[in-house]
Parts: structure tokens; sequence; C-alpha cells
């Protein structure tokens, strides 16, 4: 899985918020294969340590980061891509936007039922809605956009 530069990529982020400042923007595409979730963990773990946020945030991109891959994954077709966007602005309010691309529901595939207590999957959404201040999915005829925009703070400077 390689970086590349976000115009390689249609990038979701700044192509839905026109005139949006575009910040620092990374696109990887991923294989269609459940092991892609720590692969794009990995790669996102070094991003968030380059832009030093802190060690909260940083988490919670992770697991929002596995979350969106695993949706994609194992309830949609190929291909997947996830897009890692921090906007500075407004400044009291810096901002990390993951963004997963898809080809759109896997056909027949029914996942409109909720988890029940002992399931063990189910609750991805429901975990990225906790962690996120704001998220959503938006269905085209060529695939799915899912995002979640979490609060960024800036780890502390050592003394």
């Amino acid at each position: 899985m390689d970086a590349t530069e976000s115009d390689t990529i249609p990038n979701p982020v700044t192509d839905l918020a026109p005139g949006r400042p575009t910040g620092d923007c990374l696109s990887w595409r991923l294989a269609h294969r459940p092991q892609e979730a720590g692969t794009a963990r990995r790669a996102v773990q070094a991003v968030m340590d380059t832009w030093q946020l802190a060690e909260d945030v940083a988490q919670s991109v992770l697991v929002v980061v596995s979350e969106l891959i695993a949706n994609a994954v194992e309830h949609a077709l190929p291909p997947v891509a996830l897009h890692l966007h921090r906007d500075g602005l407004p400044v009291d309010t810096p901002s990390v936007w993951v963004v997963v691309t898809d080809g759109g529901p896997t056909p027949g595939r029914d996942s409109g039922h909720a988890a029940l207590p002992r399931d063990e999957h189910g609750r991805g959404l429901q975990v990225v809605e906790a962690l996120s201040s704001t998220h959503g999915l938006q269905v085209h005829a060529t695939g799915t956009i899912s995002w979640a925009r979490l609060t960024a703070v800036r780890a502390p400077s050592s003394p």
C-alpha cells in the first residue's frame, strides 16, 4: 500500500467541499481483503506521528480507519481506497477526516439489521459515531463514500 498525492485518486474530502482549504491529504488504494485494515492502521500511525497529534486522537483515528475499512471489505465491492485529510481551519478546531471509498454495496447482501448483545460484529458504525464529531455515508452510482471527522489536538510539546 503506497500513499499517493491526493490528485492521483479522486479525494472525496476536497471533492465534497469545493473551495475548502486542501491541508494535508493522503490517499491509499487498498486490496479488497480483511488484512488491509491492519496495513492501513500501520500507514496511518506513521502519519499520525508526523502530524504530532495527541495520543488519544491518534488512537481514535486508527479505530475509525479500521472500522470503515472493515465495513468496506465486508459489505462492499472493490475498489477500496482510504483518504486521510488534516484540516487546520478553523484554527481553534482542527480536524482529521477519514474517508473510505468503495465500489458500492455487495448485491443481495442484507446489512440492515442491528447488532444483538451477543453478536461479535455489527457495532462498527456505533464506534465511529462515538469517536467522531460527525460522520456520514453517501451512496452513489459508482460506489459508497464513508467518512468521519475527528477533532484534532496536537500532542503537548516536551519541555
